[in-house]
């Protein structure tokens, strides 16, 4: 009892002590300027994270929470860049919303958004309708710092920097020196050469006063022979760190390489937030800001004077923007642009790239807030260099599609297309411009078509054949429409047909005096069945009296293509010609067998009487193994069988139940035949005469019988000629409550359906023989209107068993 006692105290002493454990782990978002950064453990900045996220808050909110408890910047850029190199932190910083960088990208402690870490799709997913965003995020712009470039002449010289100084003529040396910790460089046989702090010209003249006390040469005149000559460089800069902050994607420190520009700052920390500001990004230095970026004019005007050096400790400020306007319309770059005061409609319009050819240039409109709602305000082109104020959106209208001075004329003239109109120009002037008709031109009829009043149009029709004086004098207006007829375009379109034996059969226009055989050439020559003795041409013809409706011709040719009879009998409109196959040409016909005979594979049929039995002896008989009850013929449907089936499916596809369809297997059917019947006994009942396609299988001998529907447990079972159908029902756990027990049916290998029969109160079920398959309905509960109940019974129950029995023998 006491060991339980003990183990149970022990135990919810861990318990209070876990609890306490975590309570200390835990801080709360008010506790912050109660800590100090360096000493919390990488789990409670986790928790933090977590819980700031929790409560809505992006990484930049959590930095302004942070200043308003008194917390200072060093302390907010230590948990900024804590937060930040959390293991989950890229898509933390995602969920969160804090800025706009993608999921999966790499924060690099040393330099933000990697490169590599950009992907093209990301690049498209930015939204651009901000301009200049993108600009920081694009794979293809690169601003990363060049780590070999060489340091200008006023280069302030610091710690970490290596220097090279080259000595040649005279003497030769080369030698790298890397300032110290204590601002100085060791010269061997000079000592000690304080550095930091100057620039690399003045650093050049201490390093050459100090070496002159070791090589006199350094003064000697430049012809003397005892010249040296001094090269002093920095061979590899030093690394700063720099802290970027405010509306940026990334914020924090980096580590860049002692020549970065601001540029390469923003582009480390992955650029401004869309809430960021482009024109007015500030840089400090030691407490006072040094210089102001405007990206606009380092994009548009290559203007890099706020692009400053950094030096240690710079802090670059992305504040939020002030002022946007959105330009849109015809102009080049349509986008949202940050403003700043003073900045025009011309200033806005050339940081969208200028006009589009199509731009009308003489008024804009711009939409602009009005108090609680907007109003519309026309700018004409005085008024370009007002200002705009943010909310505005600019828009700048596409010029009309209307001509002031064109018309139009297609049709039958050598030169269709459109002209200028000009004063005082008539129909005739505007033809002649056309250069006249063309030689397949209908004088009789032209016609122009002219928009009145009302935006309707007026048509005028001339014959200038018969008048073309008085017609050309007709005063044309803009926009008019002359459209001269092609002969073509009157009369009616006639064509000459051939079918039949002929290698390609087709319809061409009508040519005038063409010969029968010159048809038959066009339409490839005779076909391998054609009968050149027998040509018949169809010519439609209109007695008068509606009695007769054509006539017929029939010709004579050689396989050359020479007329024996009609040599000079030539073609009419519309004619067909129809060249008859040769008498009882019939193309070789396949039948297939398969399954267990002698030799399966494709045959041809020998005469139009061939049957099953002729066929299975012609493949060598049937093997051992064949089971002739599982016979069958699949059979092709020809276009009426299909009629039938489709017809027959729509309408009783109506009756079943809700869910319940049927499969039709579309271009061919399986026919049920007693083999022993037709091949063994020669029964033309069941030998049936063979058809194009058809394919005999014949089956393995079967073991089993299947028992599928409303039966407890649908099985496979073996097959037993003691067995009877009812007995194959209880072994698949006999019948269920839905069973319709009086339609049970059975389905033979070779796909024939017996019914169960009914005498005085017995059933008597179908036989089953080996491969079987026992079908138990449903019950049908709901009657549908229009039908007796014994109707729907048999309809639903007999769908259902084709349904089936159509899936099982498809597949």
């Amino acid at each position: 009892m006491k060991d339980n006692l003990g183990r149970l105290l022990l135990i919810v002493l861990m318990f209070s002590f876990s609890v306490c454990f975590s309570q200390e782990q835990t801080l709360s978002l008010s506790q912050i300027s109660s800590v100090n950064i360096d000493d919390l453990s990488d789990s409670q900045i986790a928790s933090y994270w977590d819980r700031a996220k929790g409560e809505g808050y992006t990484l930049q909110e959590l930095a302004n929470l942070a200043r308003l408890q008194g917390v200072s910047e060093s302390e907010i850029l230590k948990l900024n860049n804590r937060i930040l190199g959390l293991p989950v932190m890229n898509s933390s910083l995602d969920e969160a919303g804090t800025s706009d960088v993608p999921k999966d990208k790499t924060v690099d402690s040393n330099y933000g958004l990697t490169v590599s870490s950009l992907k093209k799709d990301d690049v498209n997913s930015l939204d651009d309708r901000y301009f200049g965003y993108s600009f920081f995020s694009n794979p293809s712009i690169s601003f990363e710092p060049n780590y070999n470039v060489t340091a200008t002449k006023d280069y302030v010289i610091s710690t970490g920097d290596e220097i090279t100084i080259d000595l040649w003529g005279a003497a030769e040396r080369s030698s790298i020196y890397t300032v110290g910790q204590d601002g100085n460089i060791q010269l061997p046989g000079v000592g000690k050469i304080f550095v930091s702090g100057y620039s690399l010209v003045d650093v050049e003249g201490k390093i050459k006063s100090r070496l002159r006390n070791v090589f006199a040469g350094l003064y000697a005149p430049v012809n003397s022979p005892s010249k040296i000559f001094l090269d002093i460089n920095i061979s590899k800069v030093r690394n700063i760190q720099i802290n970027v902050i405010g509306d940026v994607k990334v914020p924090g420190t980096y580590t860049l390489a002692g020549l970065s520009r601001v540029m390469n700052a923003l582009y480390a920390s992955g650029g401004p937030t869309l809430n960021g500001s482009l024109r007015k990004i500030k840089v400090t230095r030691e407490g006072r800001i040094i210089g102001v970026l405007d990206v606009y004019d380092f994009i548009f005007k290559g203007n890099s004077e706020g692009n400053l050096i950094l030096k240690e400790g710079d802090v670059i400020i992305v504040p939020s923007f002030e002022s946007r306007v959105t330009v849109k319309g015809e102009v080049k770059n349509p986008a949202i642009f940050e403003i700043t005061q003073g900045e025009s409609i011309k200033d806005v319009i050339a940081f969208a790239g200028g006009y589009t050819p199509l731009a009308y240039k003489n008024v804009h409109t711009i939409d602009r807030i009005d108090g609680i709602g907007r109003k519309i305000v026309d700018i004409s082109e005085v008024d370009f260099n007002s200002s705009l104020f943010s909310g505005d959106i600019l828009s700048v209208q596409k010029i009309t599609e209307l001509y002031n001075n064109r018309v139009i004329i297609t049709g039958a003239v050598n030169l269709p297309g459109a002209y200028e109109l000009k004063d005082g120009m008539k129909l005739g002037d505007l033809i002649n411009r056309a250069e006249g008709f063309n030689e397949k031109s209908s004088l009789k009829k032209v016609l122009l078509f002219r928009e009145n009043s009302q935006a309707l149009r007026d048509v005028y029709s001339f014959n200038l054949e018969d008048s073309l004086v008085e017609s050309s004098k007709f005063l044309l207006k803009k926009e008019d429409s002359i459209k001269v007829f092609f002969k073509s375009n009157l009369r009616s379109s006639s064509v000459l047909s051939i079918r039949g034996a002929v290698n390609n059969p087709k319809s061409i226009p009508f040519v005038d005096k063409m010969r029968v055989t010159d048809l038959i050439a066009i339409a490839g020559g005779f076909a391998r069945e054609a009968d050149p003795n027998v040509i018949n041409v169809s010519r439609q013809l209109d007695d008068g009296e509606f009695k007769t409706l054509s006539i017929n011709y029939t010709w004579e040719s050689t396989s050359d293509l020479i007329l024996k009879t009609g040599a000079n009998f030539y073609l009419q409109p519309n004619d067909k010609v129809e060249v008859r196959t040769l008498k009882g040409y019939q193309e070789l016909k396949s039948v297939y067998v398969n399954g267990e005979v002698s030799r399966p594979g494709a045959y041809s049929i020998l005469n139009k009487n061939e049957r099953i039995s002729s066929l299975v002896a012609r493949s060598g008989g049937l093997s051992p193994y064949a089971f002739l009850e599982g016979g069958t013929i699949i059979r092709k449907k020809v276009e009426n069988d299909k009629k039938q089936v489709d017809g027959a499916l729509d309408l009783i596809q109506g009756n079943l139940e809700e869910g319940t369809t049927i499969k039709n297997v579309e271009n061919e059917y399986r026919i049920g035949i007693d083999l022993k019947k037709a091949i063994v006994e020669k029964d033309e009942r069941y030998d049936l005469i063979l058809r194009e396609g058809d394919r005999l299988l014949i089956p393995s001998k079967k073991q089993t019988v299947e028992v599928v529907g409303e039966v407890m447990s649908p099985s496979l079972i073996p097959y037993s000629k003691k067995l009877r159908t009812k007995d194959y029902i209880y072994n698949g756990g006999g019948f269920s409550e839905k069973a319709k027990k009086s339609k049970v049916y059975v389905v033979h290998p070779n796909g024939t359906v017996l019914a169960t029969k009914r005498f005085l109160f017995f059933r008597m079920y179908p036989k089953v023989i080996p491969g079987s398959l026992i079908l138990v309905p449903k019950k049908i509960d709901t009657i549908r209107d229009g039908l007796s109940t014994q109707e729907a019974i048999s309809i639903t129950t007999g769908l259902g068993t084709l349904a089936i029995i159509i899936d099982r023998l498809a597949n």
